[in-house]
């Protein structure tokens, strides 16, 4: 169970016995925490969040609700809340039409979905199996094309999500 250790013991013979090694693991537990704030669009303030348990080897779901029905809808992932290219994060859009509305993630990589006619939509994520990512925090906001909003540039943004990853180290 999350919160746990693990000891892992091996037993490796040498030429005058058996040398024993122990080493402890303290398992991290991922966590998903809603941060920033959301421009609302023609259906409301949209809302961004995520289920699952996350964990190396494990999938999620990003989830998007409260968007425009049957509309383009990207989720961006980061590794960072605070910087963009040197430029500081959140960074405010209004000088690109994108008034009341702020970048709070790196775009490092966007992966791009639908919404439905209620205008909520999904994406699944799987973390990779390595240690290496155990204790590493993910940034992610979705945004969504909202012909209609008022904005010279027609989109709008939701809230971002922290994930911090967890499993053993």
């Amino acid at each position: 169970p999350l919160g746990q250790r693990t000891v892992s013991v091996t037993l490796a013979q040498t030429g005058i016995g058996y040398l024993a090694t122990a080493e402890c693991l303290n398992r991290v537990q991922g966590s998903f925490t809603p941060f920033g704030a959301a421009c609302s669009g023609t259906a409301g303030t949209p809302t961004h969040s995520a289920t699952g348990v996350p964990e190396t080897g494990r999938t999620v779901n990003y989830l998007l609700a409260g968007a425009r029905a049957f509309t383009n809808a990207y989720v961006l992932f980061g590794f960072s809340n605070t910087s963009y290219g040197g430029i500081p994060l959140p960074l405010d859009l209004g000088s690109i039409g994108v008034s009341g509305c702020n970048l709070l993630v790196s775009n490092d990589v966007s992966v791009a979905f639908s919404t439905n006619g209620a205008g909520s939509g999904s994406i699944p994520f799987a973390f990779s199996n390595s240690p290496w990512f155990v204790g590493v925090h993910l940034y992610s906001q979705a945004l969504f094309l909202d012909v209609g909003n008022g904005r010279p540039t027609p989109l709008t943004l939701a809230n971002g999500i922290d994930t911090l990853i967890g499993g053993f180290p």
